[in-house]
């Protein structure tokens, strides 16, 4: 795809561009630094309780993200104490604020608190992916590919769904000291991905027709109404894959399959709610009682996506 960066239909934001590079810089040379204290009514405690059940240590998670992060991942934002600091939102459940600060040997490090977004405390463009622009600006690891005399590259750029890091190789444009590229290609490659692990459920010892179920492709082609009655199933599947995964990265990646997943889903209300009526149904018995941080992880996104 060739990207004219001079397009005048083109926006693209690049204001935090600066503040995006120290962020990865100071992840990548472990100056991080956790903020543990509990906020108003233990709701930072979701995260930290799913980072739990993936096997993952939050500041592991913290390096991770804040290393892969990208500018259009991030807002500035003023605190209650007139300090400068910046806002993530995780998977549109969490937010993730962190404060650059100078520490005492005069050396700047990061300083990450984690809060969860309460239904009236994250703002509605914070709701969807959906909503962001469809030109953005990343830093990626590498060129892989340039078009001759042109500033037309492919690069490979580390993105993060969930609890999952995701190296993909998409086409972009070289402008200044970062790339533009455009929004539908990350997508896509998510989609891809998450297709290829849930094909792979369906043909294991599960012994099921794959042409039968609903896969993430089919969310592209088909309206709603012609297989949403699979859908609880298919997210049950899922659900049940992540619970068996013994290892953090198998875990890791059923969480991203999961959740790709659910951001595809076009829902009606109704919809919405009896597909959280069954899970919450299904998954109430005492054997699946570890699994309610899932559940609850996945009706959290479902009460938070518009309809």
């Amino acid at each position: 795809m060739k990207i004219n960066i001079n397009s005048k239909e083109m926006k693209v934001d690049i204001s935090m561009v600066q503040a995006c590079h120290k962020i990865r810089k100071l992840a990548k040379l472990d100056k991080v630094e956790l903020d543990a204290t509990v906020s108003s009514g233990g709701l930072n405690q979701h995260l930290l309780s799913y980072l739990d059940y993936c096997g993952i240590h939050e500041l592991d998670f913290v390096k991770e993200y804040l290393s892969n992060l990208q500018p259009y991942m991030l807002e500035a934002r003023t605190n209650k104490e007139g300090e400068r600091v910046f806002l993530c939102v995780i998977d549109n459940l969490y937010w993730m604020v962190v404060a650059i600060t100078i520490d005492d040997n005069q050396c700047e490090k990061l300083v990450v608190s984690f809060q969860e977004a309460s239904k009236c405390g994250i703002t509605k463009k914070h709701v969807t992916a959906r909503e962001l622009p469809m030109y953005l600006p990343v830093f990626a690891d590498c060129i892989t590919g340039r078009v001759h005399n042109t500033n037309n590259v492919s690069i490979k750029v580390f993105v993060q769904r969930g609890m999952m890091v995701l190296p993909i190789d998409i086409p972009g444009y070289m402008y200044q000291d970062i790339f533009i590229i455009y929004r539908k290609y990350v997508e896509n490659a998510f989609v891809e991905n998450g297709n290829r692990y849930l094909r792979d459920l369906y043909t294991s010892d599960l012994k099921l027709n794959f042409e039968e179920i609903d896969i993430f492709s089919a969310l592209h082609q088909l309206n709603f109404t012609a297989y949403g009655r699979d859908t609880f199933t298919t997210v049950s599947l899922l659900v049940d894959s992540l619970h068996i995964q013994n290892h953090y990265i198998t875990r890791r990646v059923a969480d991203f399959a999961l959740l790709t997943f659910l951001k595809q889903l076009r829902l009606t209300v109704a919809q919405k709610e009896e597909l959280i009526d069954l899970l919450k149904t299904r998954y109430s018995e005492a054997a699946y009682k570890e699994m309610d941080v899932v559940i609850q992880r996945i009706v959290d996104y479902l009460t938070r996506i518009e309809s």
